[in-house]
């Protein structure tokens, strides 16, 4: 079970992606239930981070999940990153 998350953040570095994008959405994610791990990539104004949950984990309830989990997260994100889910 495998969720993407692809956010595009035009004119950033990718040093500014992985401060400002991917590294908190990564820690909005931490803590979920079922979660076995996350593995990300981090390009010139694009991020991209893989949510992977033990085989067990309905996939429709990790969605919600990682939904709530993005709304919070985006007050934190830059204005111009919008995170949606692959």
């Amino acid at each position: 079970n495998q969720v993407q998350i692809n956010t595009s953040t035009p004119g950033l570095s990718p040093e500014d992606v992985e401060k400002q994008v991917t590294y908190p959405i990564e820690n909005a994610l931490s803590g979920i239930y079922g979660l076995e791990g996350t593995r990300s990539i981090s390009r010139d104004g694009f991020s991209q981070v893989t949510v992977i949950f033990k085989d067990d984990v309905n996939i429709y309830f990790a969605r919600q999940q990682i939904s709530e989990r993005l709304a919070e997260a985006k007050e934190i994100l830059p204005p111009t990153a919008d995170p949606k889910m692959g």
